[in-house]
């Protein structure tokens, strides 16, 4: 942005509560002029950012080359940079026709909410018949296991059930 228009330093666009800024060269009269357009989430934020231009680089305050003229309109801002005159910044900026439109009534993206629910559902029930078939196979495993082992070391611990041994505790 820098290279672009050095004349308006970053950090008082306010890039990082969300603006977006856009810049285009245009002709009048033979004489170039910028015209910048810098979006706010909210009115509130622009209204700041705003008077805070109009502070450090005079928005509005001189006249002539290297003038800065600008309005604000909703959450936008519009500033012209070397305009001749007030009026042809004023033509330029009012040819820019800004509309917001809020929508409730839009679908979320993707698929319908309740076949996102019925698939939830079902990856739910999924998940549960896989970590019951889990648990069901690691039971069979410990129980073959110990009859292997007591096929083959007879004489292992792990061959004899606990019902047979006898655990004494020499307490006194």
């Amino acid at each position: 942005m820098q290279r672009t228009l050095p004349s308006i330093p970053a950090k008082l666009v306010g890039f990082n509560l969300g603006a977006e800024l856009q810049a285009a060269k245009y002709g009048h009269g033979g004489h170039p002029l910028t015209l910048i357009f810098i979006s706010y989430p909210t009115y509130r934020i622009a209204r700041a950012r705003y008077a805070a231009m109009q502070k450090s680089l005079g928005v509005n305050q001189k006249s002539g080359l290297g003038a800065i003229y600008g309005r604000i309109q909703n959450s936008y801002i519009l500033l012209t940079q070397d305009a001749q005159k007030k009026e042809v910044a004023d033509q330029l900026m009012s040819r820019i026709n800004i509309k917001q439109v809020v929508s409730w009534d839009q679908p979320p993206p993707g698929k319908p909410v309740t076949v996102q629910v019925v698939h939830l559902i079902l990856g739910n029930i999924i998940l549960v018949v896989l970590l019951a078939g889990f648990a069901i196979l690691g039971g069979l495993a410990m129980c073959f296991s110990r009859r292997i082992v007591a096929r083959w070391f007879p004489h292992s611990d792990w061959a004899h059930s606990y019902e047979d041994s006898i655990i004494r505790l020499n307490l006194k």
